[in-house]
């Protein structure tokens, strides 16, 4: 079941990837099949790459620049307000 999961996640990474900002809505319908926890209005350069997706929480206004790379095996909670430079790479560490 989780391979499904990532295999689904990478097809619709790469539909995001290549659609980009050209279609506003198709991008805009992709990305929140990809990443349904995150605010409406996220913000994101392709290419961008995850595990899952639906292990991505954010907050509003969230923008993440060129290359960004989110392993989201774990919850990944990003902020209101956040933005990520280039290139970002982000992995979930437990807190002890």
């Amino acid at each position: 079941m989780l391979t499904q999961e990532r295999l689904r996640a990478h097809a619709l990474a790469h539909r995001l990837n290549i659609t980009g900002c050209g279609d506003l809505s198709a991008y805009r319908r992709i990305l929140s099949e990809l990443l349904p926890n995150a605010a409406a209005d996220i913000y994101i350069e392709p290419p961008f790459y995850c595990d899952y997706g639906y292990n991505i929480y954010t907050g509003e206004r969230v923008y993440l620049n060129f290359n960004c790379v989110l392993l989201d095996v774990m919850p990944i909670r990003i902020g209101s307000n956040t933005m990520f430079g280039r290139p970002s790479r982000s992995t979930p560490r437990p807190i002890l």
